[in-house]
């Protein structure tokens, strides 16, 4: 027994329940909270949940496990009773482990009466035989689809048995049922599945679908779309470029990162982007880009495109994580230089083939975007190309975050590096890690720009040398910065 369970049994079994029913001497307990039981319960622990339940109205939340630890149906099905008639939970969460045929008859029964207060819904779906969890994934399905009276406007599918198309139609059915409720949906698996993966979003507002097949997506008039980790084929990516260039796409936010897609998946995105008019973020980070698939998504950000169709609406673009050498840089960058001013306030390329050849290049061609909300300089880049990066962002005044890896401060960068914070009264996040050459003078240096730097939340110093006098600096300046 680990020791984080036992202090969590201690705390569930001992002192919980007189907390929950004395909420003015415990205060905590006089408003909403949260339970989360993540590991197996048994029969006697399920008792102690009823009672909780009974003697609070303020307990919003619940995170349970049912596992094969349990043998009680009349317990389970009381539970389940007791929850439905407190009517006070928004979210329930449940992780099925194992748990036999009886019981789990008794869990689908109950989804199949949820009342209408729970507004956010997360399943997680173990058994050791995937056919049994298909089957099992099936009757859950069923009987949310049989649930009239369903108010769910979060819904969280956790490793569950979505791998045949039986059970995906079924989800599509329970979509489309409560498409006027519905706004977030999230499919996760650990393990990418064999067969293609098709869902009607056309009502959803935000979908996150992580490591599926996925082939087909019909209708796009959504807002936020996050296929991180897919194994998207290139007839896939086909199939999103015509979405997005439909007129009445709705898509802001469109996260592609690690697909490897390539340069010809760029390509083929690239003439759907140019018809868009909705996307404002791209993420293509972790796609093996090389060269064509950048330039192809350059041109169609080209407003001097000789085929007169531009996208005009993207300001954020990820490219970290790719093959991205010198030559493919500075021509990206061609592409883009007559853009207007505001065009642009977020262009990644951290962790590319990116040395001192380009990063001159680059840097001029973005101090022209001074609507820039991030700055970034990482380990590739000499010394002198780093100062020579950092002068050019000191017009920004619009950076919220700032990342530098590996950056040997010394008195005048430190002073550069001071006027930006000065000058920028927008910065939320610092992260500098990994410089060991960072001295305690220069946290002394720029100290006066996180003291009067109202905005700032944040200050990440790893792997850094500021020894005594730079920690008494920040401590002074942290003290004096009143956020």
């Amino acid at each position: 027994m680990s020791n984080n369970y036992a202090k969590t049994q201690l705390f569930f079994k001992r002192l919980l329940l007189e907390r929950v029913k004395n909420p003015d001497t415990y205060k905590d307990f006089k408003t909403r909270f949260s339970l989360d039981l993540d590991y197996d319960l048994f029969d006697d622990d399920l008792e102690y949940l009823i009672n909780i339940i009974e003697g609070t109205a303020y307990m919003y939340n619940i995170n349970i496990r049912l596992s094969d630890t349990l043998t009680d149906q009349k317990i389970l099905n009381k539970l389940f009773e007791t929850i439905s008639l407190k009517k006070q939970f928004t979210y329930l969460s449940f992780f099925i482990k194992y748990l036999n045929d009886d019981l789990f008859l008794e869990f689908t029964n109950f989804l199949s009466k949820m009342n209408a207060s729970v507004t956010s819904f997360k399943l997680q779906l173990k058994y050791n035989d995937k056919e049994i969890e298909e089957k099992r994934m099936k009757l859950i399905l069923e009987n949310l689809i049989k649930n009239d009276n369903l108010n769910i406007i979060n819904l969280y599918i956790i490793d569950c048995g979505m791998k045949s198309s039986e059970n995906t139609d079924l989800l599509n059915k329970f979509i489309s049922k409560n498409k006027n409720k519905l706004k977030n949906i999230n499919l996760y698996t650990s393990l990418v599945y064999e067969n293609d993966f098709n869902i009607d979003v056309r009502t959803i507002k935000n979908v996150e679908i992580s490591y599926f097949n996925l082939s087909k997506i019909r209708y796009l008039p959504i807002q936020n779309l996050n296929l991180n980790n897919n194994n998207i084929s290139l007839e896939g990516i086909r199939i999103i470029s015509d979405l997005i260039e439909e007129p009445n796409c709705t898509l802001r936010k469109l996260n592609l990162n690690n697909n490897y897609i390539g340069d010809e998946g760029c390509t083929i995105l690239s003439y759907g982007l140019k018809k868009n008019k909705s996307l404002i973020t791209l993420n293509l980070s972790r796609n093996n880009i090389i060269y064509h698939g950048l330039i192809s998504i350059g041109i169609a950000l080209n407003s001097k495109s000789e085929d007169k169709q531009f996208n005009s609406t993207i300001k954020k673009l990820n490219f970290s994580k790719n093959c991205i050498g010198n030559v493919a840089l500075i021509d990206f960058c061609d592409l883009i230089k007559d853009e207007p001013e505001d065009r642009f306030i977020k262009i990644n390329m951290q962790y590319n083939n990116i040395t001192d050849l380009s990063i001159g290049i680059f840097g001029e061609y973005m101090q022209k975007f001074k609507d820039q909300t991030f700055l970034s300089i990482t380990s590739r880049i000499s010394y002198k190309n780093k100062i020579a990066y950092l002068n050019t962002c000191t017009n920004y005044t619009k950076i919220k975050k700032i990342i530098f890896e590996n950056f040997r401060f010394d008195e005048d960068n430190s002073k550069i590096f001071n006027e930006i914070l000065l000058k920028n009264k927008n910065i939320e996040n610092i992260l500098i890690y990994y410089n060991s050459f960072i001295s305690p003078e220069d946290i002394v240096t720029m100290s006066p720009g996180i003291e009067n730097n109202k905005n700032i939340i944040q200050v990440y110093l790893s792997q850094c040398k500021i020894g005594d006098d730079g920690a008494i600096a920040l401590a002074n300046a942290l003290f004096n910065n009143i956020n």
